[in-house]
């Protein structure tokens, strides 16, 4: 099976405790490592990284933005992240798509929309709903 992770505001596989990186980023690269072993996994991220492919595991950086940015000014990347994942990965060609975070999620359900592929979405955090908002 080909799996694709959607981490588009952080990239895992990275030092934890700085600007974004946090629980999501331990959460995908367990999981990613784990699901490797049988499966093919692709993640991918907005956030500027060094990419690498390990085993079955591959990890893609668009490099659209440092790290240091705040998610606020992450979500203008938005679009440029769709355009260039349709251009520069064959999004076709993966069997499920999962995304992580919120931002993610609106790139994974376009895709799985797109593709008619099955959507696994991983919230992360209740945002405003911690604030007592539903």
């Amino acid at each position: 099976m080909k799996i694709l992770q959607i981490s588009f505001h952080t990239a895992p596989f990275g030092d934890v405790g700085k600007y974004d990186s946090g629980g999501l980023n331990i959460y995908v690269e367990k999981i990613s490592k784990h699901l490797s072993k049988t499966n093919n996994v692709t993640v991918v991220t907005a956030e500027k990284a060094k990419s690498f492919k390990k085993g079955n595991l591959e990890f893609l950086s668009l490099n659209l933005f440092d790290q240091d940015l705040s998610v606020e000014d992450k979500e203008i990347y938005l679009n440029d992240f769709s355009e260039k994942l349709n251009k520069d990965i064959n999004l076709e060609s993966f069997d499920v798509i999962h995304s992580h975070y919120w931002l993610s999620g609106l790139v994974g359900k376009q895709i799985a929309n797109q593709f008619n592929k099955p959507l696994v979405y991983t919230s992360h955090s209740l945002g405003i709903f911690l604030d007592g908002y539903n």
